[in-house]
């Protein structure tokens, strides 16, 4: 069997080895992110200076479309607007505030003033009957003499904010007047982000009115997080510190150490992907005292499954040194 030969027989072994434990591992993946979307749920919580920590939790991009859906967003816009920059939606996060409101009757006025009708007069107590004398009007309440004021607040459950006031004056053809303060209504979200990219939010919605800030309290936050998804990035360069050992041909054991560059990956985060494919690179073999040239098919991140480490991956590596020798070798590579 010719040297060709052999290193055909093991790339297709390898191959085929490579391809069933990603088929494993994909449906590994599958079954986790499904366990991850039904289970792992962050409770929310009502924090000091009524600060809420919104419920959490992996979702679909169906289930991030249904909810934009429900709450009249059209998450394709924005999807457009952040293709721009590269980036994607990654979750949706959803406030609600509810007000108490107020339906009461039988009401008195929160203050009065002395009232004054047009031309700087008082306003009539006494009216002339036609062909008659005059008579005395009763205002048993003032409302002749007095302009009645009724301050309108808004109730946020045992928060009170300001909304405006309402005069009356009886002696007016258009007894009304109105006044609504200007309001600035104000939403403050935090985010936080673990090491395993799970989004933990956290809000505080305040309304400025009438010149001071009231605080309110949130009655529910629901943020959803997209679940990473595992995908192929067709041109994701990286660079790795590779240690090779393996059989040198004409037969003999060797250690070849070198550099490589990973064309392709794929993994949930393209900035620490499971898999890489096509990395050629170069080395020295120790015991042959050559330069050898080096190609690995495919390497699997083990250290997603390790405590302590980040980026090391095991795959098989095919060399040829400058003497036209060939290597079968096994690599442990280490990303930069």
């Amino acid at each position: 069997m010719s040297i060709s030969t052999k290193i055909l027989i093991f790339l297709g072994a390898a191959l085929a080895i490579g391809a069933l434990v990603f088929i494993l591992i994909k449906q590994f993946e599958i079954s986790a992110r499904q366990k991850s979307i039904e289970t792992e749920v962050v409770a929310q919580k009502q924090l000091a200076d009524d600060i809420i920590r919104a419920q959490a939790g992996w979702a679909t991009k169906a289930d991030i479309d249904k909810m934009g859906k429900e709450n009249g967003i059209d998450l394709n816009v924005i999807k457009d607007d952040l293709s721009k920059m590269g980036a994607r939606i990654d979750g949706i996060n959803v406030v609600t505030i509810n007000t108490t409101g107020i339906n009461e009757s039988n009401v008195h006025s929160t203050t009065v003033t002395p009232g004054i009708v047009d031309g700087g007069a008082p306003p009539l107590t006494i009216v002339k009957c036609p062909g008659g004398p005059t008579v005395p009007c009763p205002d048993p309440f003032g409302y002749q003499h007095y302009t009645q004021h009724l301050k309108l607040d808004e109730k946020f459950g045992s928060n009170t904010v300001p909304f405006g006031s309402v005069g009356f004056e009886a002696w007016h053809a258009n007894p009304f007047s109105l006044q609504v303060y200007p309001r600035q209504y104000s939403l403050t979200t935090v985010t936080g982000k673990d090491d395993q990219q799970r989004d933990y939010v956290y809000n505080k919605f305040s309304i400025t009115a009438d010149g001071k800030r009231y605080d309110v309290k949130i009655n529910d936050s629901k943020y959803l997080q997209e679940y990473p998804e595992a995908k192929f990035s067709w041109w994701n360069p990286r660079i790795y510190m590779v240690a090779s050992v393996g059989i040198g041909l004409p037969a003999h054991i060797d250690f070849v150490p070198s550099l490589s560059i990973a064309m392709m990956s794929y993994g949930k985060y393209v900035n620490q992907p499971s898999w890489t494919f096509l990395s050629p690179g170069v080395g020295y073999a120790v015991d042959s005292k050559k330069v050898t040239f080096t190609i690995n098919p495919f390497s699997y991140d083990v250290a997603q499954h390790l405590p302590l480490v980040k980026n090391l991956y095991i795959g098989p590596t095919v060399g040829l040194d400058t003497s036209s020798n060939w290597y079968l070798l096994g690599s442990l590579s280490v990303g930069l």
